[in-house]
């Protein structure tokens, strides 16, 4: 799922675009004018979008490319996001790889430019996933996996 600004940035990612060839369904474009905030990104997008999508491909692993630029105060994004939404939207994606993934996540950064508003926004978004309540299982595998 890619929730970005546009027509501005990437500019590409339209609704229509969906994947080709045997990928084809299976991109799932969220384009969103500026300004947009909890009720477009969070409620609609991440809250049903994203549910449906993943509901239907079921994936074993969920990769998140976070992009903090989409905050408030940004110099790059003009998306409205604070960070109690970064951590909504932390909290459906945990809910969703904790029914569909296994718990297997992996979340990189990816963007966001007013050092202040990265490092809260970051924050946000990192902190319940480190005091999700499983935290002990996922690094107990990952030791027996490296341990043997």
């Amino acid at each position: 799922m890619s929730v970005h600004q546009h027509p501005w940035h990437p500019g590409t990612g339209t609704k229509d675009q969906t994947g080709k060839g045997k990928g084809l369904g299976t991109t799932l474009n969220f384009p969103l004018p500026a300004g947009s905030a909890r009720k477009e990104i969070v409620e609609d997008g991440f809250g049903i979008e994203l549910k449906k999508k993943i509901n239907k491909y079921k994936p074993e692993l969920l990769m998140i490319s976070a992009g903090f630029d989409s905050r408030m105060g940004d110099p790059h994004g003009q998306f409205a996001l604070d960070d109690q939404d970064f951590a909504g939207l932390s909290f459906i994606i945990r809910d969703l790889v904790e029914e569909y993934c296994d718990e297997r996540i992996i979340s990189f950064l990816e963007g966001g430019y007013n050092l202040d508003g990265l490092t809260k926004a970051a924050n946000s978004h990192f902190k319940l996933f480190v005091a999700y309540e499983n935290l002990s299982k996922i690094f107990g595998q990952i030791l027996k996996v490296e341990l043997g």
